[in-house]
């Protein structure tokens, strides 16, 4: 099984070993998983990414896009990527597919509750009717309706009204236990579980393992003469050990009868402990037939010839080197509208850039979902914050208890991997941030007198000649600041101190409503710090850089500028392609900005992963 895998892995040709069980077999799991909620990320992944699967793939790619930004099967992002999927499905198919997708990944019970067999029967329907459409295409989907009827008969049989999660985990591990998954031989060679599989003739024949713990032992039942009497009177045939024996040494010898050319034995000198091992059964069996039974030793060899493996000289491959400019097929121009984050991109890497925006390029969906992070908990956090100012301000001690409220009533929907057990600490520091960020918000507005103009608040506008939209977190009157709500706090407040707080500087450019600018500030919802720019008028502030908004925008435009000129000659730039760029900061009245290389999905296009 093991050479098989890895034969298949390679794209060689398999031998047709016993094979574990298939990722076929999988999405039934899967499927009885999504049942219940809160689930388990990592299952729906699967199910999301199986191929095949029943969920399409332009379905998919967006699920598992919003579920990475929200783990809830029930956020506003999961419900626009499921309508956005499918309106790339075929108008005849739409239907279907969408009825699909809701019977299968919907859940139905919570995570202690029982599934009904109903409700069990009507999952794995779909499932199977589903393979049924598409088994001529992938053989490999008449696993999936078996181990489907298998497991829906063992629940049939058990009798029970309906079973909990654990229950049909151990349904399909007694299903598996009986299922054994065999590949096609493609070689010549075929592999086979026991001597007594072998039905036909067969060239050469190799028993690995021809050990004597490898020698079937057959359950024997011990009764005395009288027990077997009286099982006999009552019509009860009792086994017969001998008989049993005698079939046991009739099936070990068909590879005797059945090797035309060559039966090849291997006896390894130690076991897995190593412990010496004793040649199997048959041996003696063999041995003892012989007229001289010393000459049993020219049968025997203790080493195995060599082979020589034939060498071929290969190429070297030239080694791989970065590359800090490339050169587009043609001229590139911005796109109408940017965003505040795009923008940034565009002065960070205009290669990475490039590649993002104009080609639409996305990592894969392979990579599976990880523990509850910052960017989960700065995620959850401005939903809930949205929520909570989005009728006006409050006293901090009112915000408090109205994002308390709203953050036990949002998660099921919005991150209900934080309601399994294993996450409850995640949810502890996720609430907290989020109630104390909100009484921040409070007392920010009873310190200031501000005013709220808005929260998530959609901003149009132009940046030099860029037309740009975005989002700002929250943006408040009298007086005029944009606040910008991120996770930690050292990063943006070296941001601030250098000059480099280029997003938030484009939202208070955005959020201008008369002649003076709007001030800048972060709000860190781990700490519940306030990191704000020169001029913004936050006298509690925990850190006030030495730039103003107007500022940082005014040596953007400079860079923007010549940004926009290398994109007309099709030239793109990656700065840290070849050597390490140092950190964001206005200097001489431009800004620099540094890329983000340890997120970017193309560090390994332009050179920056293999960088010496």
């Amino acid at each position: 099984a093991v050479l098989d895998a890895a034969l298949a892995r390679h794209g060689v040709p398999r031998v047709g070993a016993k094979a574990s069980a298939s990722g076929s077999r999988a999405l039934v799991r899967w499927v009885l998983e999504t049942a219940f909620h809160p689930m388990d990320p990592a299952a729906l992944h699967g199910l999301l990414c199986a191929d095949p699967g029943p969920v399409p793939r332009s379905v998919a790619r967006r699920l598992v896009r919003a579920f990475d930004s929200l783990p809830g099967r029930g956020s506003p992002d999961w419900t626009a990527a499921l309508a956005e999927g499918l309106d790339r499905i075929e108008e005849e198919r739409r239907l279907g597919v969408a009825v699909r997708i809701s019977a299968l990944i919907d859940p139905v019970v919570p995570r202690d509750a029982a599934l009904t067999i109903a409700k069990l029967a009507t999952r794995l329907r779909v499932l199977t009717t589903w393979a049924h459409g598409r088994v001529a295409g992938e053989p490999r989907l008449v696993e999936v309706i078996a181990f489907s009827d298998r497991v829906l008969a063992l629940a049939h049989a058990g009798g029970e009204p309906g079973y909990g999660r654990m229950a049909l985990r151990r349904l399909c591990d007694e299903v598996d236990r009986d299922v054994t998954a065999v590949t096609a031989a493609e070689v010549g060679l075929a592999g086979v579980t026991s001597p007594a599989a072998l039905l036909g003739p067969a060239r050469v024949v190799v028993w690995w393992g021809f050990t004597r713990d490898q020698a079937p032992r057959s359950p024997r039942l011990r009764l005395s003469e009288a027990e077997r009497t009286g099982l006999a009177a009552e019509g009860v045939v009792a086994p017969d050990p001998g008989s049993m024996m005698a079939g046991e040494a009739r099936r070990w010898r068909r590879p005797l009868g059945l090797a035309t050319e060559a039966l090849v034995l291997v006896c390894p000198r130690t076991d897995e402990a190593s412990a010496a091992t004793h040649p199997h059964p048959l041996w003696d069996e063999f041995v003892a037939t012989m007229p001289v039974p010393d000459e049993a030793l020219r049968l025997v060899t203790p080493v195995i010839t060599r082979l020589v493996a034939r060498r071929a000289p290969v190429a070297l491959r030239p080694r791989l080197v970065g590359c800090d400019v490339a050169r587009a097929p043609g001229p590139l121009a911005v796109r109408s509208p940017e965003s505040p984050s795009s923008i940034e991109r565009l002065l960070a890497c205009s290669l990475a850039w490039a590649l993002h925006y104009p080609a639409m390029l996305r990592r894969g969906i392979g990579t599976g979902p990880g523990d509850p992070n910052p960017l989960l908990y700065g995620n959850l956090a401005h939903h809930v914050l949205a929520e909570v100012f989005e009728d006006g301000g409050l006293s901090p001690a009112d915000a408090a208890v109205r994002a308390d409220a709203l953050f036990e009533a949002a998660l099921p929907a919005l991150a209900e991997q934080l309601l399994l057990p294993e996450h409850q600490v995640e949810r502890a520091v996720a609430k907290r941030a989020v109630v104390e960020s909100a009484r921040e918000v409070g007392d920010l507005l009873l310190k200031t007198g501000a005013t709220i103009r808005g929260v998530e608040v959609p901003l149009t506008g132009s940046i030099g000649a860029l037309a740009v939209d975005g989002r700002a977190d929250l943006v408040l009157d009298n007086p005029a600041v944009v606040i910008d709500f991120k996770w930690g706090s050292t990063t943006y407040r070296k941001r601030m101190e250098r000059g480099a707080a280029l997003q938030l500087a484009i939202y208070a450019a955005l959020a201008k409503t008369g002649a003076t600018m709007p001030g800048g500030a972060y709000l860190s919802l781990g700490t519940q710090h306030i990191v704000a720019s020169r001029g913004t008028p936050i006298a509690h502030a925990r850190f006030t850089g030495t730039h103003s908004v107007d500022d940082m925008l005014s040596a953007a435009l400079v860079g923007l500028d010549a940004r926009v000129r290398e994109l007309a000659d099709g030239t793109l730039v990656a700065p840290a392609a070849l050597e390490e760029v140092d950190d964001s900061r206005l200097d001489d009245g431009v800004l620099r900005i540094a890329p983000a290389c340890e997120y970017c999905e193309f560090s390994g296009l332009c050179g920056q992963r293999v960088r010496p």
